[in-house]
Protein backbone atom coordinates (compact mmCIF):
# COMPACT_ATOMS: atom_id res chain seq x y z
CA UNK A 1 0.00 0.00 0.00
CA UNK A 2 1.06 3.58 -0.95
CA UNK A 3 2.95 5.48 1.96
CA UNK A 4 2.35 9.18 2.17
CA UNK A 5 5.43 10.91 4.17
CA UNK A 6 5.41 14.81 4.89
CA UNK A 7 8.94 16.40 6.12
CA UNK A 8 9.33 19.28 8.05
CA UNK A 9 12.65 20.60 9.33
CA UNK A 10 12.24 22.68 12.68
CA UNK A 11 14.87 25.36 10.78
CA UNK A 12 13.10 25.25 7.50
CA UNK A 13 9.53 26.55 6.06
CA UNK A 14 6.84 24.60 4.62
CA UNK A 15 6.86 21.22 4.97
CA UNK A 16 7.67 18.26 1.87
CA UNK A 17 5.23 15.51 0.44
CA UNK A 18 6.17 12.03 -0.96
CA UNK A 19 4.64 9.07 -1.81
CA UNK A 20 5.66 5.92 -1.93
CA UNK A 21 4.89 2.18 -3.28
CA UNK A 22 7.73 -0.05 -2.19
CA UNK A 23 8.27 -2.04 0.93
CA UNK A 24 11.17 -0.88 2.20
CA UNK A 25 12.11 2.68 1.93
CA UNK A 26 15.40 3.86 3.42
CA UNK A 27 16.04 7.60 5.31
CA UNK A 28 18.76 9.15 5.94
CA UNK A 29 21.83 11.51 4.62
CA UNK A 30 22.82 9.82 1.76
CA UNK A 31 21.88 10.15 -1.78
CA UNK A 32 21.53 6.65 -1.90
CA UNK A 33 18.59 6.68 0.14
CA UNK A 34 15.24 6.61 -0.96
CA UNK A 35 14.39 9.62 0.92
CA UNK A 36 17.59 12.17 1.82
CA UNK A 37 17.39 14.23 4.46
CA UNK A 38 19.85 16.77 4.17
CA UNK A 39 20.52 17.40 8.06
CA UNK A 40 23.49 17.65 9.77
CA UNK A 41 22.29 15.44 12.75
CA UNK A 42 20.49 12.93 10.70
CA UNK A 43 22.60 9.72 10.20
CA UNK A 44 24.04 8.77 6.50
CA UNK A 45 21.87 5.62 6.72
CA UNK A 46 19.94 7.00 9.33
CA UNK A 47 16.38 4.62 9.68
CA UNK A 48 14.06 2.01 7.14
CA UNK A 49 10.63 2.05 6.96
CA UNK A 50 9.03 -1.67 6.31
CA UNK A 51 5.36 -2.80 5.39
CA UNK A 52 4.16 -6.31 5.14
CA UNK A 53 0.96 -7.07 4.15
CA UNK A 54 -0.67 -6.43 7.71
CA UNK A 55 1.37 -3.22 9.16
CA UNK A 56 4.36 -1.76 8.79
CA UNK A 57 7.19 -0.59 11.30
CA UNK A 58 10.80 1.83 11.16
CA UNK A 59 14.01 0.97 12.08
CA UNK A 60 16.52 2.89 13.53
CA UNK A 61 19.78 1.52 12.28
CA UNK A 62 22.11 2.38 15.08
CA UNK A 63 21.68 6.52 13.75
CA UNK A 64 24.08 9.22 15.91
CA UNK A 65 20.89 11.24 17.33
CA UNK A 66 18.45 8.39 17.34
CA UNK A 67 14.59 7.76 16.42
CA UNK A 68 12.00 9.02 18.53
CA UNK A 69 8.00 7.97 18.10
CA UNK A 70 5.33 10.21 19.01
CA UNK A 71 2.98 7.87 21.40
CA UNK A 72 -0.24 8.91 23.66
CA UNK A 73 1.04 12.79 24.19
CA UNK A 74 5.08 11.60 24.57
CA UNK A 75 8.10 10.78 22.33
CA UNK A 76 9.66 7.65 23.08
CA UNK A 77 13.40 6.98 21.56
CA UNK A 78 13.09 4.17 19.44
CA UNK A 79 15.19 0.81 20.53
CA UNK A 80 15.91 -0.99 16.88
CA UNK A 81 12.40 -1.31 15.66
CA UNK A 82 8.63 0.33 16.50
CA UNK A 83 5.16 -0.38 15.42
CA UNK A 84 3.57 2.28 13.12
CA UNK A 85 0.06 2.84 13.26
CA UNK A 86 -1.90 5.75 10.62
CA UNK A 87 -0.95 8.06 10.91
CA UNK A 88 2.68 7.99 13.17
CA UNK A 89 4.72 11.07 13.85
CA UNK A 90 8.67 10.98 14.14
CA UNK A 91 11.96 12.66 14.73
CA UNK A 92 14.65 11.61 13.11
CA UNK A 93 17.57 13.59 14.74
CA UNK A 94 16.89 16.37 16.18
CA UNK A 95 14.97 19.02 13.77
CA UNK A 96 13.72 16.28 11.13
CA UNK A 97 9.72 15.72 11.62
CA UNK A 98 7.77 13.34 9.37
CA UNK A 99 4.25 11.70 9.54
CA UNK A 100 3.69 8.55 7.81
CA UNK A 101 0.20 7.46 6.53
CA UNK A 102 -1.14 4.77 4.60
CA UNK A 103 -3.31 5.99 1.47
CA UNK A 104 -5.60 4.03 -0.60
CA UNK A 105 -3.79 3.20 -4.00
CA UNK A 106 -6.92 3.19 -6.30
CA UNK A 107 -7.14 6.44 -6.59
CA UNK A 108 -3.32 6.86 -7.32
CA UNK A 109 -2.79 6.80 -11.23
CA UNK A 110 0.77 4.81 -11.37
CA UNK A 111 0.47 2.23 -7.99
CA UNK A 112 3.63 0.77 -9.44
CA UNK A 113 5.83 3.41 -9.59
CA UNK A 114 8.21 3.45 -6.23
CA UNK A 115 8.23 7.50 -5.84
CA UNK A 116 4.53 8.63 -6.70
CA UNK A 117 3.99 12.05 -6.43
CA UNK A 118 7.43 14.63 -6.80
CA UNK A 119 8.88 16.29 -3.63
CA UNK A 120 7.11 20.26 -3.30
CA UNK A 121 7.49 22.72 -0.99
CA UNK A 122 3.54 23.63 -1.17
CA UNK A 123 1.80 23.57 2.09
CA UNK A 124 -1.02 23.74 0.17
CA UNK A 125 -3.47 21.35 -2.25
CA UNK A 126 -1.77 21.88 -5.71
CA UNK A 127 -2.31 24.81 -7.54
CA UNK A 128 -0.62 28.59 -6.27
CA UNK A 129 -3.44 29.75 -4.21
CA UNK A 130 -2.36 33.56 -4.18
CA UNK A 131 -4.31 34.65 -0.79
CA UNK A 132 -6.89 32.69 1.68
CA UNK A 133 -8.74 33.31 4.60
CA UNK A 134 -7.50 31.23 7.86
CA UNK A 135 -6.79 30.76 11.08
CA UNK A 136 -3.59 32.53 12.21
CA UNK A 137 -1.60 31.74 15.15
CA UNK A 138 1.58 33.26 16.37
CA UNK A 139 3.40 31.87 19.45
CA UNK A 140 6.78 33.42 20.75
CA UNK A 141 8.69 33.21 23.24
CA UNK A 142 8.99 35.85 26.49
CA UNK A 143 12.41 37.19 26.81
CA UNK A 144 13.84 34.89 24.42
CA UNK A 145 16.82 37.10 23.96
CA UNK A 146 17.73 37.90 27.99
CA UNK A 147 17.45 34.02 28.42
CA UNK A 148 19.88 33.17 25.62
CA UNK A 149 22.33 35.99 26.64
CA UNK A 150 22.32 34.15 30.58
CA UNK A 151 23.00 30.84 28.77
CA UNK A 152 22.36 30.32 25.68
CA UNK A 153 22.75 26.08 26.06
CA UNK A 154 19.32 26.38 27.41
CA UNK A 155 17.77 28.87 25.26
CA UNK A 156 18.82 26.57 22.51
CA UNK A 157 17.03 23.70 24.62
CA UNK A 158 13.72 25.69 24.93
CA UNK A 159 13.00 25.91 21.22
CA UNK A 160 14.08 21.92 21.00
CA UNK A 161 11.33 21.17 23.32
CA UNK A 162 8.90 23.82 21.85
CA UNK A 163 9.30 22.31 18.80
CA UNK A 164 8.62 18.46 19.77
CA UNK A 165 5.64 19.69 21.85
CA UNK A 166 3.47 21.98 18.82
CA UNK A 167 4.92 19.62 15.73
CA UNK A 168 2.93 16.73 16.35
CA UNK A 169 -0.24 19.00 17.52
CA UNK A 170 0.12 20.92 14.01
CA UNK A 171 0.46 17.99 12.02
CA UNK A 172 -2.55 16.24 13.12
CA UNK A 173 -4.49 19.29 13.03
CA UNK A 174 -4.55 20.00 8.92
CA UNK A 175 -1.56 22.76 9.26
CA UNK A 176 -1.61 25.15 6.12
CA UNK A 177 1.84 26.94 7.10
CA UNK A 178 4.67 26.88 9.15
CA UNK A 179 7.22 29.08 9.44
CA UNK A 180 10.04 29.73 11.94
CA UNK A 181 10.55 33.27 13.17
CA UNK A 182 13.85 32.85 15.43
CA UNK A 183 12.06 33.29 18.80
CA UNK A 184 8.91 31.43 17.76
CA UNK A 185 6.47 30.48 14.49
CA UNK A 186 3.98 31.25 12.67
CA UNK A 187 0.90 28.86 11.77
CA UNK A 188 -1.78 29.12 10.03
CA UNK A 189 -4.95 26.55 9.82
CA UNK A 190 -8.01 26.16 7.43
CA UNK A 191 -10.32 27.23 10.25
CA UNK A 192 -10.58 29.30 13.20
CA UNK A 193 -11.93 26.82 15.79
CA UNK A 194 -9.37 24.54 14.65
CA UNK A 195 -6.45 27.58 15.55
CA UNK A 196 -8.50 27.89 18.71
CA UNK A 197 -8.62 24.09 19.64
CA UNK A 198 -5.04 23.76 18.84
CA UNK A 199 -3.81 26.69 20.97
CA UNK A 200 -5.66 25.38 23.83
CA UNK A 201 -3.65 21.90 23.35
CA UNK A 202 -0.32 23.32 23.13
CA UNK A 203 -0.94 25.55 26.02
CA UNK A 204 -1.99 22.16 27.89
CA UNK A 205 0.67 20.37 26.64
CA UNK A 206 3.28 23.02 27.46
CA UNK A 207 2.30 23.63 31.09
CA UNK A 208 2.36 19.84 31.48
CA UNK A 209 5.61 20.00 30.52
CA UNK A 210 7.03 22.88 32.97
CA UNK A 211 4.96 21.30 35.68
CA UNK A 212 7.87 18.48 35.87
CA UNK A 213 10.63 21.12 35.96
CA UNK A 214 12.59 22.46 38.43
CA UNK A 215 13.88 25.07 37.15
CA UNK A 216 12.03 27.72 35.17
CA UNK A 217 9.76 26.44 31.87
CA UNK A 218 8.93 27.54 28.67
CA UNK A 219 7.38 30.90 29.31
CA UNK A 220 5.14 32.23 25.77
CA UNK A 221 2.76 33.99 24.43
CA UNK A 222 -0.04 33.23 21.87
CA UNK A 223 -2.24 35.02 19.66
CA UNK A 224 -4.82 33.91 17.41
CA UNK A 225 -7.05 35.84 15.01
CA UNK A 226 -8.90 34.95 11.36
CA UNK A 227 -8.20 36.88 8.22
CA UNK A 228 -6.71 37.08 4.80
CA UNK A 229 -2.74 36.03 4.15
CA UNK A 230 -1.07 36.56 1.05
CA UNK A 231 1.87 34.41 -0.18
CA UNK A 232 4.61 36.06 -1.28
CA UNK A 233 5.54 33.27 -4.10
CA UNK A 234 4.63 30.08 -5.46
CA UNK A 235 6.83 28.42 -3.45
CA UNK A 236 4.46 29.87 -0.51
CA UNK A 237 7.64 30.34 1.76
CA UNK A 238 6.46 33.39 3.41
CA UNK A 239 3.02 35.17 4.24
CA UNK A 240 1.73 38.68 4.64
CA UNK A 241 -1.12 41.13 5.24
CA UNK A 242 -2.43 43.10 7.68
CA UNK A 243 -4.14 40.23 9.22
CA UNK A 244 -0.72 38.43 9.53
CA UNK A 245 0.74 41.70 11.25
CA UNK A 246 -1.86 42.01 13.63
CA UNK A 247 -1.37 38.61 14.95
CA UNK A 248 2.21 39.36 15.40
CA UNK A 249 1.55 42.24 17.62
CA UNK A 250 1.78 39.74 20.54
CA UNK A 251 5.48 40.31 20.49
CA UNK A 252 5.23 43.43 21.90
CA UNK A 253 2.98 43.12 24.88
CA UNK A 254 4.12 43.27 28.33
CA UNK A 255 3.21 41.31 31.04
CA UNK A 256 0.93 43.81 33.14
CA UNK A 257 -0.77 44.38 29.67
CA UNK A 258 -2.40 40.63 30.06
CA UNK A 259 -5.43 40.63 32.07
CA UNK A 260 -4.88 37.20 33.10
CA UNK A 261 -1.29 35.15 32.85
CA UNK A 262 -2.06 31.08 33.08
CA UNK A 263 0.44 29.15 34.99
Amino acid sequence: MPIKIQVLNFKGVGFNTYVFNKEQIRLGRSPENDLVLKDGDVSRNHAKIVQTENDFYIEDHNSMNGTWLYKDGAWDKIDKTAELSSPSIAILGVNILLKFEKIDGDNLQNPDTDILSEPSTSVLEPGFEKERYCGIMVLDLCDSTKIANINEKEAYQQKVELNRIAMPIFFLNEMIFYKGTGDGFITTFKAPLTALNVALKLSEQILKYNSGLQKPGIRFRVSLHYGKIYYTDSERTDVHGNDVNLAFRIEGVKEESFIQQIS
